[in-house]
């Protein structure tokens, strides 16, 4: 399983840099623009994440009904 938080909308961000942000409430009054944009940007995050992870050999084993590590159903 793999998810996707994006920067300011999650609780909090750590970078490799040790550098932390933290959650940004969204402001009202926008016009449909920046949806759009927020709706095409997502869209491009989730597409470059999941060709990421068909790459990653270690994500394209199927999944055996089994628990625990080393399974796609994750640690118990």
């Amino acid at each position: 399983m793999a998810g996707i938080e994006h920067t300011y909308e999650s609780v909090a961000t750590t970078f490799p840099d040790g550098r932390t942000v933290t959650f940004e409430a969204g402001r009202g009054g926008q016009t449909p623009e920046p949806g759009e944009k927020v709706a095409r940007v997502r869209a491009a995050d989730t597409a470059f994440v999941l060709d990421a992870l068909e790459k990653d050999r270690r994500w394209n084993r199927p999944a055996t009904g089994r628990r625990g590590p080393g399974t796609c159903s994750g640690p118990t």
